[in-house]
């Protein structure tokens, strides 16, 4: 099996659906160039699925049933702390 690390963009706010392996490992979450990214190591040659991605703020009220915490990311001028999780599979 063929592994690769790739970056997906969080361009729709608070969710996001991701096609990726799904079996793929989110390795990190981070802020980049204005964007929050996800990067995860995955087999380019697996066929795709919808991965649904949820972001939420610090203090924001949300029911974390049916979701898996995924990482913590600061904004580059550290005002905004938001917290990414993903739907249950």
């Amino acid at each position: 099996m063929r592994t690769a690390i790739w970056k997906f963009s969080f361009h729709n706010f608070p969710s996001t659906n991701i096609m990726m392996d799904p079996e793929a490992q989110v390795i990190h979450v981070a802020y980049q160039h204005g964007v929050i990214c996800l990067w995860a190591m995955v087999n380019p040659d697996a066929v795709q699925v919808v991965r649904k991605f949820r972001i939420f703020g610090t203090g924001f009220d949300f029911d974390p049933n049916g979701l898996n915490f995924i990482g913590t990311v600061l904004t580059a001028d550290e005002q905004f702390v938001w917290h990414v999780f993903e739907e249950a599979r």
